[in-house]
């Protein structure tokens, strides 16, 4: 019964049952995540090891034996799996609704920016850069 009641929530039920955001998602910014995002930053950065020569041998025996790069990304994913979850919920118990075409407008204008840049950057460098 509790599913169906939070499957078929509308404003006046969210209004009548007193739903609250969670505090955690009430903040804009949470620092505590900062740490995780660095931890599969590293073990991201571990793993790429393996492909590259000016490292010493026992960081690079790491990097092809050990899969933390697989596990770094695993990591990225739960914490955006975190964050995009607190912005739907906090969507959903503030407006009632949750705008999937609202949802991925911020999601564009907040991303293609930097893709655009750094494509120009990428774009600059390439065509800046000769073989021999």
């Amino acid at each position: 019964m509790q599913i169906l009641k939070t499957l078929s929530l509308t404003k006046q039920t969210l209004l009548n049952d007193h739903w609250e955001i969670p505090p955690i998602f009430r903040q804009k910014y949470i620092p505590s995540i900062d740490g995780l995002r660095a931890v599969s930053i590293i073990f991201v950065l571990i793993s790429h090891l393996r492909d590259t020569t000016a490292v010493p041998f026992w960081l690079k025996w790491i990097g092809e034996n050990i899969f933390f790069g697989a596990f770094g990304v695993q990591i990225f994913f739960v914490i955006s799996g975190f964050l995009i979850t607190g912005l739907l919920l906090k969507e959903k118990l503030e407006k009632g609704a949750i705008s999937l075409k609202g949802f991925y407008w911020r999601r564009i204008v907040r991303i293609f920016p930097v893709f655009y840049l750094y494509l120009i950057v990428a774009f600059i460098v390439c065509k800046n850069y000769k073989l021999h």
